[in-house]
């Protein structure tokens, strides 16, 4: 099936974007990271897919998390895009507004999910609902305003249409738990650096603002 071979490319991703970040970080000279970063994608193929104990670092992944949403491809794909191309794919208040959408959507199915709403969102997902109704009016905004989170909401639609998941509902094309996760991580870290700016009147000086870490 198509869906067990695209499973296979988020593991990959991730491990590219792990190492991209801490070279970022650690490398001291443009040079360095230059050098290194041009090794990333050949290593990462190694990291992800050579058999540790048995099972590969994907296969691991994978097995705690069987269904990476298209949310989280898009989520880490747009912070790969300028380490490999040297521009944004998304700007840094689209991914904040990505990151607000999946934590309210997420808290929203989760809570339906755990019986804490008397409607039942989540089981909608395995048929023509009102969510998809809301989705195709989200993405008509954003294309008609020229943002670039169309892209990602385009993604949804297209990879349910081929099917490149493992589940069947339309939901778990829009988030998970590790989208949810990343969403929180990146919010509070946006915050925190508004934070210190409003204290100091700049960035910190180790992480600044107009260079991507997370």
């Amino acid at each position: 099936m198509i869906s067990e071979y695209f499973s296979l490319i988020f593991p990959y991703l991730l491990i590219n974007w792990v190492f991209f970040s801490l070279i970022t970080c650690l490398a001291q000279t443009e040079s360095r990271q230059n050098y290194f970063k041009f090794l990333v994608p050949f290593i990462s193929v190694f990291v992800a897919y050579i058999s540790v104990g048995g099972l590969s670092i994907s296969e691991y992944l994978l097995s705690i998390n069987p269904n990476f949403s298209i949310g989280s491809y898009g989520f880490v794909v747009a912070r790969l895009f300028p380490y490999i191309f040297n521009k944004n794919l998304l700007s840094e208040n689209d991914v904040t507004v990505f990151s607000v959408w999946n934590l309210i959507f997420s808290l929203i199915l989760y809570a339906s999910y755990f019986n804490l709403l008397r409607y039942d969102i989540y089981g909608t997902g395995y048929h023509f609902s009102g969510g998809f109704v809301i989705l195709a009016i989200l993405t008509l905004l954003f294309i008609w305003i020229n943002c670039k989170l169309s892209l990602i909401f385009l993604a949804y639609i297209a990879a349910f249409d081929l099917g490149l998941l493992v589940s069947p509902n339309f939901f778990d094309y829009i988030t998970d738990g590790f989208l949810f996760l990343v969403s929180v991580i990146h919010l509070g870290y946006m915050a925190w650096i508004r934070g210190w700016q409003w204290f100091h009147g700049a960035s910190p000086r180790r992480f600044p603002l107009k260079k991507q870490v997370f």
